[in-house]
């Protein structure tokens, strides 16, 4: 099973209960932000999805999921009308360095 903390965030009441009651099944983990932007502020509960999965026992991939508009159709299919951050490079360093301090304090 796929987790996504972008879908988790407008479907799931509690992240924690989710994550438990299919920790047998999650194989990877989709990082995006409630706006598909660089992961780290905004909406989700950071701190509630990574302690959840860090408790579930997860040890597999965390994957970025960043929209952008290097895709134009890609980019009008899922409603992305402005720039979500600097560059891809900057978008991976960002992110990366966020997953590794939230897994860390989680």
């Amino acid at each position: 099973m796929l987790y996504n903390t972008f879908h988790v965030h407008i479907e799931e009441k509690d992240v924690a209960t989710a994550i438990a009651a299919h920790a047998d099944r999650i194989v990877l983990v989709h990082v995006s932000k409630n706006d598909r932007s660089t992961p780290g502020l905004g909406q989700v509960r950071w701190r509630e999805n990574f302690s959840a999965l860090k408790a579930a026992g997860y040890q597999a991939p965390l994957i970025v999921e960043a929209f952008g508009l290097a895709l134009p159709a890609l980019s009008a299919a899922t409603r992305i009308w402005r720039r979500m951050f600097e560059d891809e490079f900057t978008l991976a360093a960002e992110a990366l360095a966020f997953m590794r301090r939230e897994w860390e304090t989680a």
